[in-house]
C-alpha cells in the first residue's frame, strides 16, 4: 500500500523537484519510504514517484520505483496482489530469479513477460504504472472493482500526469483547477463523482477493470477494459442446487479472506455486527488460535448504533474486540480534516466514523479488513426490497396512472409538516419512498430516485447559471453503458451499484480514511472470484421472497446462530439531523451563510437558504443529507480553491 505519482512531460516543466513535490503531497499514504526516478524516453521526460507503506517484505528490497534485471523496465505500484507467490512460481519456470519477497517484483516481471494480459492472473487491489523504456510505452492499470484510486489529467501534446490522489496532480506546474459543472451536478445527485469524472475539468479516474496504454513517441493514449462486472451477469446461469452453492461459496470466501491476511505486519478488521463483517470475522477466527483484533464504532443514538450487536458477536466468535463511540466532539474535530484527505467534495457522512475507527485501529495494526461489497454482491440493500415490493407486491396491482396521481397529490400535500407524520418516522419514510418511486414506471429511474439526493429540478435550481440541458441529459448517464432497449432488469441494478456506488463512494471512503491513518484497508468481498460466482447464480439465491442475502446467510449460519444476526438492517449512518440542529449549528451557519455562498459562487444563494430553512422546519434525515452535500462542498472549496 502506498501513494504513487508521476508525469509524462513534453514542456520542460517536469523535473525531479516537481516529482518529489507530487509524491510527498501523499506522505500519509506512505510514511516508511520514498523514491523518485526520472527518464528521458522516446522524446518525453518521464517521472515516477512513490511513498511506501511497508506491508510485504519490509526490507529495502521492496523499494520503488523498482527495475528489472535489464534496467529497461520499471514499476511503481499501490496495493497488493495476494496470489503473487503463485504467479511467481510460473515466472520461475521461465528462468526468472527474484531478489525480494515483494509482490511488486512479481508484478514487474509478469508484465515484462506477458504484457497487460498478466493482470488476468492477479487477485488483489492495485494501481500500477509500468514503463517499458525500449518500447517507449507506459501501462497504467486499475484493479477490477476500483478498490485503489487512480487519477490522471492531460493536455494534448504537452503533459499527462497521474497519481493516487488529486493533491499529487495539483503540484504539477501546468495543472489548473477548473470546476466541472456537469460533474458537480452528479455530485448533488449521488453524493459522489460517478465513473471517470472528477470535480475538475480535464481530470479523470481510470475506470475499474481498465488500463491505459500511453505511447510516448505518438503522445497519445487509449483506455481499454480488461474486466467488466457486466460480463459476469451475461453468462448462462449455473445449474446448482442450494447445498452445492453454499459449499462452493464457503470455499471461495475462505480463500478470499485468507488471502487478505497475508502481511508482514499486524492485521485487524472492522466489525459492524452485520452479516458481511460477522461472516468475515467468524471464518477467519475458526482456524486461528491467536485472537483476531476487531474494531467497532458506536453512537449515542440507538437508531444508529450497532455497537452492542458487534460486541456480542465478537464475544461469541472469540475476537479481541475494541469498541469506541463517535461523539459530537469527535465529529467537530474530524469534519474540518475530511477535505484534506478526500481532495474533492465527498457526500457520504459515514466518512466521520470511518475516519475515527481507522485512527483507533492504527494504534494496534497496519492492515485492516473491511466487509464492503457484500450488499452489492449478495443483494443486501433495503432499497432492493423496496423495488421488489413496489413492482411485485400489492402496489403492482395499482395501474400506473393511479400511482402517478397519488404521488403527485402526495408531493403537493405538505405531508412532512403534518404532526401525525412527524411523530411517526416509519410512516414518514414510507411516504417518502412512495413519493420518489411514483415519479416513474421505469425500474432504472425508480432506483435512481432511491439513491438520488437532489432531484433534477432541485439541481438546476441550486447550480448558478448552469445549462439545465446538461443536468437533465446526464441524469441517467451512468446507466447508459448497461441499459438495453430502455428497460433494466434487477441484475443491471446490481451491476450499476458494483460499478459506481461501490467504487466511487464506499471504496473511496475506506481508502481515504484508512490512508489518513497510514494503514492499509483491504476488501475481501471484492475478490473477483466471488462476484463471478454469484453473478452466475439465479436471482433467488441472492434475494428469495423478501429475504435479502439469502446465500450468504446460509453460509453465515454455519458459524453463527441466526438469533445473533437476524435483525433489521441499520446501515452505517450518522445522526446528522441532531448534530446540525445543535452542536454543529454554528459551523453550518458559518459555511452556509449568505456571504459564504456568494463568495464561493457555485450555488444559488436563494436555493441554499431555502434548503437550510426547510431542514430547520422538518429536521428529517433526507433534508439533513441534502444539507450535508452543500456543506461539505463549501468546506472543500474553501480548502482547495480559495
Amino acid at each position: 500500500m502506498c501513494g504513487i505519482a508521476g508525469y509524462i512531460d513534453y514542456t520542460g516543466n517536469g523535473n525531479r523537484e516537481v516529482l518529489a513535490s507530487m509524491t510527498d503531497a501523499m506522505l500519509h499514504r506512505g510514511p516508511d519510504d520514498k523514491g523518485y526516478e526520472t527518464f528521458d524516453c522516446s522524446g518525453a521526460h518521464v517521472g515516477l514517484g512513490q511513498r511506501r507503506l511497508s506491508i510485504i517484505d519490509l526490507s529495502p528490497l521492496g523499494h520503488q520505483p523498482m527495475f528489472d534485471d535489464t534496467g529497461k523496465h520499471a514499476i511503481i505500484f499501490n496495493g497488493e496482489v495476494y496470489n503473487y507467490q503463485t504467479v511467481a512460481e510460473k515466472l520461475k519456470q521461465r528462468g526468472i530469479r527474484f531478489k525480494s519477497n515483494s509482490d511488486t517484483e512479481v508484478i514487474l516481471y509478469a508484465l515484462r513477460e506477458f504484457g497487460v494480459e498478466a493482470v488476468q492472473s492477479f487477485i488483489g487491489m492495485f494501481a500500477i504504472v509500468y514503463l517499458d523504456v525500449e518500447a517507449g510505452k507506459i501501462l497504467l492499470i486499475r484493479d477490477r472493482a476500483g478498490v485503489k484510486p487512480f487519477y490522471y489529467a492531460f493536455k494534448p501534446g504537452q503533459y499527462f500526469i497521474f497519481g493516487s490522489e488529486l493533491k499529487a496532480l495539483f503540484q504539477f506546474p501546468s495543472y489548473q483547477k477548473r470546476l466541472n459543472t456537469a460533474a458537480i451536478a452528479d455530485y448533488l445527485r449521488y453524493g459522489y463523482f460517478v465513473g471517470s469524472q472528477t470535480v475538475f475539468q480535464h481530470t479523470f479516474k481510470i475506470n475499474p477493470g481498465s488500463y491505459i496504454q500511453y505511447d510516448l513517441a505518438k503522445k497519445s493514449f487509449e483506455e481499454k477494459k480488461y474486466w467488466d462486472v457486466a460480463d459476469c451477469y451475461k453468462q448462462p446461469k449455473q445449474k446448482m442446487d442450494e447445498a452445492e452453492a453454499v459449499h462452493e461459496l464457503d470455499k471461495l470466501l475462505t480463500s478470499a479472506f485468507d488471502y487478505r491476511m497475508i502481511a508482514d505486519v499486524p492485521v485487524g478488521l472492522f466489525l459492524s455486527g452485520g452479516y458481511d463483517s460477522t461472516t468475515l470475522a467468524a471464518v477467519l477466527q475458526k482456524n486461528r488460535t491467536e485472537k483476531i483484533k476487531t474494531y467497532t464504532i458506536g453512537f449515542e443514538f440507538d437508531s444508529y448504533n450497532e455497537a452492542p450487536f458487534a460486541k456480542a458477536l465478537a464475544a461469541h466468535i472469540g475476537t479481541e474486540h475494541t469498541e469506541a463511540y463517535c461523539t459530537t466532539q469527535d465529529a467537530i474535530d474530524i469534519i474540518p480534516k475530511l477535505s484534506d484527505y478526500f481532495d474533492e467534495p465527498f457526500g457520504d457522512a459515514s466518512s466521520i466514523p470511518t475516519y475515527l475507527v481507522s485512527h483507533i485501529a492504527a494504534k494496534h495494526v497496519t492492515v485492516v479488513l473491511s466487509a464492503d461489497a457484500g450488499d452489492e454482491v449478495f443483494g443486501g440493500y433495503n432499497r432492493y426490497g423496496y423495488l421488489l415490493k413496489y413492482r411485485n407486491g400489492r402496489m403492482a396491482k395499482l395501474p400506473e396512472p393511479v400511482k402517478e396521481l397519488a404521488g403527485t397529490a402526495l408531493r403537493s400535500s405538505g405531508y412532512k409538516s403534518w404532526d401525525a407524520v412527524k411523530k411517526r418516522p416509519g410512516l414518514l419514510h414510507k411516504l417518502q419512498l412512495f413519493e420518489k418511486m411514483s415519479e416513474s414506471s421505469s425500474m432504472a429511474k425508480q432506483n435512481l430516485s432511491l439513491i438520488g439526493k437532489f432531484s433534477d429540478s432541485e439541481i438546476a435550481a441550486l447550480l448558478s447559471g448552469v445549462n439545465e440541458k446538461i443536468v437533465f441529459e446526464n441524469s441517467e448517464e451512468p446507466y447508459n453503458k448497461i441499459w438495453e432497449n430502455g428497460a433494466l432488469g434487477f441484475d443491471d441494478i446490481l451491476v450499476w451499484d458494483y460499478q459506481n456506488y461501490l467504487a466511487d463512494d464506499i471504496f473511496t471512503k475506506v481508502d481515504r480514511c484508512t490512508m489518513s491513518a497510514s494503514i492499509e484497508g483491504r476488501e475481501p468481498y471484492a475478490d473477483q472470484r466471488i462476484i463471478e460466482f454469484m453473478a452466475g447464480l439465479p436471482f433467488d439465491m441472492k434475494i428469495k421472497g423478501t429475504e435479502k442475502k439469502w446465500l450468504l446467510k446460509k453460509v453465515a449460519h454455519q458459524y453463527i446462530p441466526p438469533a445473533l444476526l437476524d435483525r433489521p438492517k441499520i446501515g452505517f449512518g450518522v445522526p446528522l439531523e441532531h448534530w446540525f440542529m445543535h452542536e454543529l449549528k454554528d459551523l453550518v451557519n458559518d459555511y452556509l451563510s449568505s456571504d459564504s455562498i456568494q463568495q464561493t459562487g457555485v450555488f444559488n444563494k436563494t436555493a441554499v437558504l431555502q434548503l437550510l430553512s426547510q431542514f430547520r422546519k422538518y429536521q428529517t434525515p433526507d433534508s439533513a443529507n441534502k444539507l450535508w452535500l452543500i456543506f461539505t462542498f463549501e468546506m472543500w472549496y474553501k480548502r482547495w480553491m480559495s
